[in-house]
């Protein structure tokens, strides 16, 4: 069955802002990318660093605050 919009609302965006943590043998880092899922904003980054492990958030959940706190969460815990 096709998913059915109210009138107007054909333009509604299916995309999420999602935070990316990465570690590679060059950076460990955060990227805030808009993609449809988790998979997919994690395919983005693996596109510019195809060696890395990467761990897709929701980017609401990551702040100016926090960022540096879960960055190295994420890194202690990935192994």
């Amino acid at each position: 069955m096709p998913l059915l919009l109210p009138p107007g609302r054909a333009g509604i965006s299916l995309v999420t802002q999602f935070a990316v943590f990465f570690i590679d043998p060059a950076a460990i880092g955060l990227q805030r990318v808009e993609a449809s899922d988790a998979a997919a904003a994690e395919g983005m980054v693996l596109d510019q660093h195809p060696d890395a492990q990467v761990h897709a958030v929701d980017g609401a959940l990551v702040t100016d605050e926090n960022h540096h706190r879960l960055l190295v969460a994420w890194v202690r815990g990935r192994g």
